[in-house]
């Protein structure tokens, strides 16, 4: 079953009212989910959810991501881990990629939400980005 993103905010096409959102969601991320971690119900990882990471998935993001923010620990902890690779980069930081997939439903439109962390040397999984497929 879908993840239903919320109603709210309605978001207006002017490039303010956008950046108006993205700020807004942005601030009341941090405040909510900054610094928790969420675990996967399927992997059994536990997921860091960082600033750096809700901004990078906030940066330029389109209404049904800024909405997606909102119920960002309901699709950590519900997602489908689809995969778990080396760094593509090569980065000594960073050794592993992890992938997640979940539906979510934004109004009658269903997406495909894609969610990638960063795994760091230490062992942690940390929040990096989420985007969207549409089905």
């Amino acid at each position: 079953m879908p993840i239903l993103l919320p109603l709210f905010p309605i978001i207006g096409p002017s490039r303010t009212e956008l950046s108006d959102a993205q700020a807004a969601a942005l601030a009341h991320c941090k405040a909510s989910f900054s610094g928790n971690a969420y675990v996967n119900n399927q992997s059994g990882d536990a997921i860091i959810v960082t600033a750096k990471g809700l901004k990078h998935t906030l940066h330029g993001a389109m209404p049904a991501r800024i909405r997606a923010c909102y119920v960002l620990p309901q699709i950590l902890e519900n997602a489908e881990q689809t995969g778990v690779l080396p760094d593509k980069r090569g980065r000594p930081d960073i050794p592993y990629v992890h992938k997640y997939e979940i539906e979510v439903l934004d109004g009658a439109t269903l997406l495909i939400a894609l969610v990638v962390a960063f795994q760091h040397r230490t062992g942690q999984i940390i929040f990096y980005d989420l985007s969207f497929l549409q089905r």
